[in-house]
């Protein structure tokens, strides 16, 4: 691990509880543990000890919105420790099921860059977890009309891959591109079925040329670039931190504390 001199983002493992059951979720044991205040108070001070300029604070489970009351007791205590020569940011990644109103406003005023685990069309987000699009699909609606400040700058939708859902994967991205969706990612699954045969590297390129296409056609309408691994700065420029995936375990500089501290 870097030393606490090149650290500058710190991974919060708050809880190992989620509240959904996602079919290719890699923590397939679900355990009824969480962070005590004793640990995530001593992680918010480990990380305000760094000596890089800005620090961010990544809240990540499990569901970290099932320890909602501890982000905000957390946000509040960093923001008051904070000295003033350095920058505090904060992140989370959530499935997106729990953010109410009060929630979506308390990420858009902290700021929070925002990942939400979503999948797209309905047949795609049923084989992560049956009878959540609608809830999702809504909750897009809500953060562009209530919050578009941080909908369009702060937000991003990630779809993880599966082989079950290559066929879905164009229609998808269409589908983010017409809710306004600026910020998309894709990511392969972490599971054991993870690998491709022939056909479905086949399957897999035909939906890349309908995802070039359709990133074209938006380009030309909105001068954007939605996809993070289209934008030319992915592969001419060193990346800057803040553009990678939410998990940069290979990084060094962005440690994971867990439930046990």
């Amino acid at each position: 691990m870097a030393s606490l001199t090149e650290i500058d983002s710190f991974v919060l493992l708050l809880t190992a509880q989620c509240n959904l059951r996602c079919s290719y979720c890699y923590q397939n044991a679900k355990k009824s543990r969480r962070m005590s205040w004793r640990t995530l108070g001593a992680a918010v001070d480990l990380a305000l000890r760094s000596r890089r300029p800005e620090v961010e604070l990544l809240f990540m489970g499990g569901e970290p919105l099932l320890e909602f009351p501890a982000i905000q007791r957390a946000v509040a205590y960093a923001r008051r420790r904070c000295p003033p020569d350095k920058r505090l940011r904060f992140a989370i990644s959530t499935n997106g099921t729990l953010i109410t109103n009060e929630i979506a406003a308390f990420l858009a005023e902290n700021g929070f860059r925002t990942q939400l685990s979503f999948d797209g069309i309905p047949a795609a987000q049923d084989l992560r977890s049956k009878g959540t699009f609608g809830v999702l699909d809504r909750l897009l609606g809500r953060l562009r009309r209530d919050h578009p400040e941080f909908f369009s700058h702060r937000f991003r939708v990630s779809i993880t891959l599966t082989p079950p859902g290559i066929g879905h994967l164009a229609r998808s991205f269409d589908y983010f591109l017409a809710r306004g969706v600026r910020h998309v990612a894709i990511a392969p699954a972490m599971v054991p079925d993870s690998s491709l045969a022939e056909e479905r590297r086949e399957k897999l390129d035909e939906q890349f040329f309908k995802i070039c296409e359709s990133s074209l056609r938006h380009f030309a309408r909105k001068g954007e670039v939605p996809l993070q691994m289209f934008r030319k700065d992915a592969v001419t420029k060193p990346r800057r931190r803040r553009d990678d995936t939410m998990c940069g375990v290979m990084s060094g500089r962005n440690p994971a504390i867990d439930v046990d501290g």
